[in-house]
């Protein structure tokens, strides 16, 4: 159970049960700090040993791929040799405050990333202080160089660290990691839910001069047909549902809305709504957006499309079918009318479209949550570090 902290040398927000000032010590103190190469050392691909800088680390761990530059062993430093399980890894130049742990990897390191050798066992507790938002400040505040920032080892060296027993150390490392483990497991469904459904939309659309789909639901079969989009949509204007007035809050009802990745402008007092089920549409871009709610809009180069014949097409089937046909941007110029509208597709009896859509939908639902609670989680994380540290 958390409660508010009320003395002064303690953090906001508090673990029940502990209420001992936290001290204040020196990073150099409880660590051994230092960097790696100043140089370029002889690379080869037979080599075993990675060649890191501060972008190889990412997320708490150390990333390499097939472009990261490899050495052989006799190239290690001895810094690189002494890296131990107890090791705190930092970017420092170009890329600053990246961490992550040390945990075995054969690494040689370069001079964008910094180590913190700790001398205590709460390598947890360090770890997510140093990625506190003051910490971060901190970093940022007193950088040395022009064009490409550095952060020296003095500064790192003179970080204060203010702690609390190591019990509670423990404690809040164990919650911070929990908290990063709950947001690795959102991360890597969402990965996956994204990954079948960019799949699942290549198997369920008709490729290349195929007039039928690699996969099918059971009873489908035949043909599909082709129609234009000038079939398919009807096109409304914009301007009657053009907001007067870009004063938004998050007080009023009305959303106003853009068909790029922002979706959501703000919200406006204004009540001159489209109200039907429709796909807005980017005249320049291209870019899309569902929408089965009222809603407004800031931009005149926006289409507002509905479907032409509800007998024969289905709204959100049809707006998977314009986002992933291949269009060509032709510049800065509207698009809808002279090379959309055009553009000849394929697509099933309404039957088959709609359990197509119903699939897709349910896909996309189940994406959204876990942006959601992506969101949610990382405006806890953001707000803990703020409140369970002291500055």
């Amino acid at each position: 159970m958390l409660k508010m902290a009320k003395l002064k040398k303690s953090p906001e927000v508090r673990f029940d049960g502990y209420t001992e000032d936290w001290q204040v010590e020196v990073l150099e103190d409880i660590a051994d700090i230092g960097d790696g190469l100043h140089g370029t050392p002889n690379y080869t691909e037979s080599g075993s040993i990675y060649f890191i800088n501060g972008n190889n680390l990412i997320n708490g761990k150390i990333h390499v791929n097939n472009e990261t530059k490899k050495v052989v062993l006799e190239e290690q430093s001895i810094a690189d040799k002494e890296l131990n399980q107890n090791t705190i890894l930092l970017s420092i130049n170009g890329t600053i405050g990246n961490l992550a742990f040390y945990q075995g990897e054969s690494v040689m390191l370069g001079k964008s990333v910094a180590h913190i050798k700790l001398k205590v066992p709460s390598k947890f507790f360090i770890y997510h202080y140093l990625k506190s938002p003051f910490i971060q400040n901190y970093f940022l505040a007193n950088l040395t160089g022009s064009t490409i920032k550095n952060l020296g080892l003095k500064t790192i060296r003179e970080t204060e660290i203010w702690s609390p027993s190591e019990e509670e150390q423990i404690l809040l490392g164990t919650f911070f990691e929990n908290l990063d483990s709950l947001i690795q497991n959102h991360k890597t469904q969402l990965t996956k839910l994204k990954n079948l459904k960019k799949a699942m939309l290549v198997k369920m659309f008709p490729q290349e001069d195929a007039t039928v789909p690699e996969i099918r639901f059971k009873g489908f079969d035949g043909d599909w047909e082709f129609s234009s989009f000038e079939d398919v949509f009807n096109y409304h204007r914009p301007d009657p549902y053009i907001v007067t007035s870009t004063e938004y809050s998050n007080d009023y009802k009305t959303p106003v809305l853009t068909a790029n990745k922002a979706f959501v402008l703000g919200y406006t007092l204004e009540k001159n709504t489209f109200n039907q089920e429709s796909i807005i549409f980017d005249d320049f871009t291209l870019d899309s957006k569902y929408v089965d709610f009222p809603f407004m809009v800031k931009s005149s180069a926006l289409k507002i499309l509905t479907i032409k014949e509800v007998k024969k097409f289905d709204l959100y089937f049809s707006f998977e079918l314009l986002r992933n046909t291949k269009i060509e941007v032709m510049g800065h110029a509207r698009h809808y009318i002279a090379v959309v509208q055009p553009t000849k597709v394929l697509a099933p009896k309404l039957d088959e479209q709609m359990r197509i859509s119903k699939y897709l939908k349910n896909l996309d639902d189940l994406i959204e949550n876990h942006n959601k609670q992506l969101k949610k989680l990382n405006n806890i994380k953001k707000a803990c570090l703020s409140k369970m540290f002291v500055a």
